[in-house]
């Protein structure tokens, strides 16, 4: 077998087609299949050729968006930097600056290994290193591949209360 982001050929079919568990990343337009995923492989002439190939569990994808609010007071609500979408979009990077331009925050695969945005200063500032920061604006850039291998770059503001 073999996958390219928007086909799938099969090598050396056997003789019975029928529908088969994978574990794979399909992409194609605005949906992903994503495993485990059943497709059926259908020969309709019976020459062992495969005639058309359905998923049968394909999922919409969520588009990414920042919600442009922190407010990490332990209640359960924006306590952390929500970002939408970025679970099938693993390369991502994102950076945070105050309102002088000092970079604040910064990583790679946002929210994957508790490396999130909670309001705490990565880098040393007048309040130190790994303190909280003040209550208001900073900035932020946001670069990712999409799922059609376009880099992407989201900027914007985001309030930290």
């Amino acid at each position: 077998m073999i996958l390219t982001n928007h086909s799938i050929y099969l090598l050396n079919l056997g003789k019975e087609l029928k529908t088969l568990p994978f574990l794979v990343f399909m992409f194609c337009g605005s949906l992903m299949f994503a495993g485990p995923i059943n497709f059926h492989f259908t020969d309709a002439n019976i020459d062992r050729a495969v005639d058309y190939i359905v998923c049968l569990n394909p999922i919409e994808l969520n588009e990414v968006e920042v919600f442009t609010i922190v407010s990490p007071n332990g209640d359960g609500n924006h306590d952390i930097l929500t970002i939408t979408g970025l679970d099938v979009r693993p390369i991502n990077s994102l950076r945070i600056y105050n309102r002088s331009g000092r970079l604040v925050f910064t990583t790679v695969t946002y929210n994957t290994t508790g490396n999130y945005f909670d309001g705490t200063s990565q880098e040393v500032l007048t309040t130190g290193k790994d303190k909280q920061l003040p209550i208001g604006t900073y900035f932020y850039i946001l670069n990712y591949v999409d799922t059609t291998m376009e880099v992407k770059n989201l900027s914007g503001h985001l309030y930290l209360n």
